[in-house]
Protein backbone atom coordinates (compact mmCIF):
# COMPACT_ATOMS: atom_id res chain seq x y z
CA UNK A 1 0.00 0.00 0.00
CA UNK A 2 1.23 3.85 -0.73
CA UNK A 3 1.08 6.48 1.79
CA UNK A 4 -1.99 8.05 0.03
CA UNK A 5 -4.30 4.99 1.07
CA UNK A 6 -2.82 4.27 4.47
CA UNK A 7 -3.74 7.90 5.17
CA UNK A 8 -7.29 7.21 3.93
CA UNK A 9 -7.67 4.07 6.01
CA UNK A 10 -6.33 5.86 8.98
CA UNK A 11 -8.81 8.47 8.22
CA UNK A 12 -11.74 6.20 8.26
CA UNK A 13 -10.50 4.96 11.35
CA UNK A 14 -10.02 8.17 13.11
CA UNK A 15 -13.76 9.44 12.19
CA UNK A 16 -14.82 6.15 12.99
CA UNK A 17 -13.57 6.21 16.64
CA UNK A 18 -14.79 10.16 16.77
CA UNK A 19 -18.13 8.84 15.72
CA UNK A 20 -18.60 6.18 18.24
CA UNK A 21 -16.88 8.60 21.10
CA UNK A 22 -19.69 10.52 20.00
CA UNK A 23 -22.80 8.24 20.16
CA UNK A 24 -20.97 6.74 23.29
CA UNK A 25 -21.83 10.36 24.80
CA UNK A 26 -25.42 11.18 23.66
CA UNK A 27 -26.60 7.59 25.01
CA UNK A 28 -24.83 8.20 28.41
CA UNK A 29 -26.06 12.11 28.04
CA UNK A 30 -29.92 9.50 26.85
CA UNK A 31 -29.47 7.48 29.81
CA UNK A 32 -29.04 10.53 32.77
CA UNK A 33 -31.82 12.50 31.39
CA UNK A 34 -33.97 9.64 31.29
CA UNK A 35 -32.96 8.91 34.62
CA UNK A 36 -32.78 12.29 36.35
CA UNK A 37 -34.76 14.39 34.07
CA UNK A 38 -32.31 16.45 33.52
CA UNK A 39 -29.47 16.82 30.56
CA UNK A 40 -26.24 15.75 31.71
CA UNK A 41 -23.61 18.78 32.08
CA UNK A 42 -20.92 18.95 29.65
CA UNK A 43 -17.95 20.15 32.32
CA UNK A 44 -16.74 16.60 33.70
CA UNK A 45 -15.47 17.76 36.73
CA UNK A 46 -18.98 19.10 38.08
CA UNK A 47 -21.60 17.16 39.45
CA UNK A 48 -24.11 15.59 37.13
CA UNK A 49 -27.90 16.42 38.49
CA UNK A 50 -29.65 15.40 41.70
CA UNK A 51 -30.70 12.01 42.10
CA UNK A 52 -34.74 11.56 42.33
CA UNK A 53 -35.64 10.61 45.47
CA UNK A 54 -32.54 12.05 47.45
CA UNK A 55 -32.63 15.23 48.91
CA UNK A 56 -30.25 17.28 46.91
CA UNK A 57 -27.52 14.54 46.84
CA UNK A 58 -25.74 14.44 43.31
CA UNK A 59 -23.47 12.23 41.37
CA UNK A 60 -19.82 13.46 41.33
CA UNK A 61 -17.04 12.48 38.77
CA UNK A 62 -13.52 11.02 39.67
CA UNK A 63 -12.80 15.00 39.30
CA UNK A 64 -15.18 16.50 40.95
CA UNK A 65 -14.68 14.22 44.26
CA UNK A 66 -10.77 14.12 44.21
CA UNK A 67 -11.23 17.89 43.80
CA UNK A 68 -13.51 18.13 46.91
CA UNK A 69 -11.62 15.64 49.23
CA UNK A 70 -8.56 17.13 48.37
CA UNK A 71 -7.04 13.95 47.14
CA UNK A 72 -4.92 12.74 43.93
CA UNK A 73 -6.71 10.22 41.24
CA UNK A 74 -4.08 8.13 42.16
CA UNK A 75 -5.03 8.32 45.74
CA UNK A 76 -8.77 7.68 44.83
CA UNK A 77 -7.98 4.75 42.68
CA UNK A 78 -6.38 3.04 45.58
CA UNK A 79 -9.63 3.57 47.98
CA UNK A 80 -11.65 2.39 45.30
CA UNK A 81 -9.39 -0.65 44.64
CA UNK A 82 -9.11 -1.28 48.01
CA UNK A 83 -13.36 -0.91 48.88
CA UNK A 84 -12.68 2.25 51.03
CA UNK A 85 -14.82 4.19 48.31
CA UNK A 86 -18.19 3.18 46.99
CA UNK A 87 -18.98 3.89 42.98
CA UNK A 88 -20.76 3.51 40.08
CA UNK A 89 -19.67 2.33 36.91
CA UNK A 90 -22.35 4.01 34.20
CA UNK A 91 -21.62 3.53 30.46
CA UNK A 92 -17.88 4.01 30.94
CA UNK A 93 -18.06 6.71 33.56
CA UNK A 94 -17.14 6.18 37.25
CA UNK A 95 -19.20 7.77 39.16
CA UNK A 96 -19.51 8.72 43.19
CA UNK A 97 -23.00 9.47 45.25
CA UNK A 98 -22.43 12.56 47.29
CA UNK A 99 -23.38 11.10 50.25
CA UNK A 100 -20.72 8.46 49.96
CA UNK A 101 -17.91 11.17 50.12
CA UNK A 102 -19.65 12.63 53.22
CA UNK A 103 -19.54 9.24 54.36
CA UNK A 104 -15.88 8.88 53.52
CA UNK A 105 -15.08 11.99 54.61
CA UNK A 106 -16.52 11.21 58.28
CA UNK A 107 -15.13 7.39 58.29
CA UNK A 108 -11.52 9.40 58.14
CA UNK A 109 -11.98 11.98 60.54
CA UNK A 110 -9.99 12.40 63.18
CA UNK A 111 -10.66 13.65 67.10
CA UNK A 112 -8.86 16.22 68.91
CA UNK A 113 -7.00 14.47 71.24
CA UNK A 114 -5.63 17.29 73.91
CA UNK A 115 -1.94 17.92 74.82
CA UNK A 116 0.12 17.26 77.77
CA UNK A 117 -0.11 21.29 77.75
CA UNK A 118 -3.98 21.72 77.26
CA UNK A 119 -4.16 19.39 80.24
CA UNK A 120 -1.81 21.07 82.47
CA UNK A 121 -3.65 24.63 81.30
CA UNK A 122 -7.19 23.21 82.29
CA UNK A 123 -5.59 21.41 85.93
CA UNK A 124 -4.70 25.04 86.71
CA UNK A 125 -7.91 26.75 85.55
CA UNK A 126 -9.81 24.31 88.16
CA UNK A 127 -7.64 25.72 91.34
Amino acid sequence: MDITSETKRLDRVVKLISERAEVERQLLSAIVELFYGEPLLSDASTALPASPGKDKASLLTVNAFCERAHISRATLYRLMRDGDVSYYKLAGRTLFDEGHLADFLKRNQLKAMPTERANKDRGSQKD
